[in-house]
């Protein structure tokens, strides 16, 4: 995997490779099978039982060294029943589900390929890879390559979300069969990609809330950043500390240097800013 390119998510040409692509609609889907995220969606489990009271499903990390966690961790159904096709379904539209499909494909054959990639190799280690939350294959996707793509798709032919109302999908031509010696494994580059559209998205929910354009948030983030905010939740708390002070616009350089001199540490430029404008009047 050494070297080779992100796919570009507008499409492919020639030889049609694994790949992730980002879709108009949400295509039409025959009897796939959906995997949902209970950490994210706990009361799945209990509402695909009043669908389907014998329902085909498995809790992907029974049987794995994570079983303890096993009803916060991704869970695969095979829908019997109308109603629970129509449910997740649903599920899919709104971004709490994945559909997975692929020819011939089985439910345990499906429970054995999700089986290998519940924990992963990473960057500083091996690490749980929520592959059945919409968000993070919709986040991280755009930075796959080919053989990630083939690799996390193995017996299936595609994965199928939404991210934000946008839909998304990973697939291939056919069924792959991923050899010992290739796990799929998440690189600096994927885990940067996903960190950096997790903070788009963010300023993206603040830009709406506050009606601000999405660049000036973006810039805020900047900013604060710059400022020593130390994590993502500082941003947010920088950045709605200036929109709640009726701020339209990106920090001058003079205005930056006047809250930097409130105080070495992040709490007490927070402090000022949540002061603005006096704060920054006071600070010569």
């Amino acid at each position: 995997m050494q070297g080779e390119r992100p796919m570009n998510p507008q499409g492919h040409s020639g030889v049609w490779e694994a790949s992730f692509v980002s879709l108009p609609t949400l295509p039409d889907l025959e009897s796939p099978f959906y995997l949902v995220d209970l950490a994210a969606r706990p009361d799945a489990l209990r509402r695909l039982y009043e669908q389907d009271p014998n329902p085909r499903c498995r809790l992907i990390y029974n049987g794995t060294p994570h079983e303890g966690a096993r009803e916060a961790g991704p869970l695969l159904v095979e829908p019997v029943s109308a109603d629970a096709q129509t449910l997740f379904r649903e599920g899919l539209q709104a971004g709490w589900a994945v559909a997975a499909a692929g020819p011939s494909l089985t439910l345990d054959d499906a429970d054995a390929h999700f089986r290998q990639l519940a924990e992963v190799g990473a960057p500083e280690g091996p690490v749980l890879f929520r592959f059945a939350a919409p968000d993070v294959l919709g986040s991280m996707g755009e930075s796959f390559t080919h053989t990630q793509c083939r690799q996390l798709l193995g017996p299936l032919t595609a994965l199928t979300g939404t991210l934000d109302g946008q839909a998304w999908q990973c697939h291939q031509p056919a069924p792959h069969k991923p050899e010992k010696d290739e796990p799929f494994t998440l690189t600096e580059n994927n885990l940067r990609h996903v960190a950096q559209v997790r903070r788009q998205r963010l300023a993206d929910s603040l830009a709406r809330h506050y009606e601000l354009p999405q660049m000036t948030v973006s810039t805020w983030f900047d900013q604060c950043h710059a400022l020593g905010a130390p994590h993502e939740q500082a941003l947010v708390e920088g950045s709605r500390a200036l929109a709640r002070q009726g701020l339209d616009g990106p920090l001058t350089p003079d205005q930056l240097d006047r809250i930097a001199g409130q105080g070495r540490d992040w709490s007490a430029r927070l402090a000022a800013l949540n002061e603005w404008p006096q704060g920054a009047r006071e600070t010569a």
